[in-house]
């Protein structure tokens, strides 16, 4: 059981990372918010911080499970 309730909550911050690329994605390129106040620079490097950091966490997780 507990394996299933990390593998959801693997999937649970996968999904939400994607969703800060795409938000970061769309004000980047769609509203170029982030070129205009230097709040949206500061969120986008602590998003993509948070977001590299996760992905790591969970992918040394699934090697030290694996192994």
């Amino acid at each position: 059981m507990k394996t299933i309730l990390n593998l959801d909550a693997r999937w649970v911050v996968l999904v939400i990372s994607l969703t800060t690329l795409l938000a970061i994605v769309y004000l980047l390129f769609v509203e170029q918010i982030i070129w205009k106040n230097n709040f949206g620079l500061v969120f986008t490097v602590i998003s993509l911080v948070c977001t590299l950091i996760l992905s790591s966490a969970m992918i040394y997780d699934k090697n030290k499970t694996k192994g």
